[in-house]
């Protein structure tokens, strides 16, 4: 079953899912109305708490109580892809995590923020394969604020051949 169909081009998800699934923000009545064209679309909206996103231990903090994580929940980029992948999203509309004033993160562990947007982007696309829509809209209060790529990865072996020995090394 399709994710979209041809005549959804237009619409906000797809655009942010076709571009990875993560999305930057720097108007918070923009943000509001995307919101609202989500909910209309059914999707569940998951909003950290802009106090909290101070630090990456903030984020993973906030992760564990708003998504539901279990008690044995580490603040690790590890445990955060092991979460977010077991977590149920709707085929009938999907979820979208909402996390306001990310630049204070950026400044504090801008490396530990692309790790955390790398599991986003990388399990938003995973989901899609399976026909479920994840997705997460950040906002900055910093219109300047420059986050880098996601996905760029290294092509992986074969799934035959991923070990080593099976290619004769």
């Amino acid at each position: 079953m399709a994710v979209f169909s041809p005549e959804d081009g237009d619409h906000l998800d797809f655009q942010v899912l076709a571009a990875g699934g993560v999305s930057l923000y720097f108007q918070h009545e923009v943000l509001a109305e995307d919101l609202a064209a989500l909910a209309i679309e059914s999707y569940e909206i998951v909003q950290f708490d802009e106090e909290a996103l101070d630090s990456v231990e903030g984020f993973h903090f906030e992760a564990r109580l708003k998504l539901g994580f279990p008690e044995t929940y580490e603040p690790t980029v590890a445990s955060l892809r092991d979460a977010l992948s077991k977590m149920s999203i709707s085929e009938s509309g999907g979820m979208a995590l909402i996390l306001p004033g990310i630049e204070r993160i950026a400044a504090e562990d801008r490396n530990g923020l692309q790790e955390i947007l790398d599991v986003i982007f990388e399990l938003s696309h995973r989901f899609m394969l399976t026909g479920r829509r994840f997705l997460a809209l950040l906002q900055s209060d910093d219109p300047e604020l420059e986050l880098g790529t996601l996905g760029a990865r290294p092509i992986p072996w074969n799934s035959r051949e991923s070990e080593g020995w099976t290619r004769g090394l």
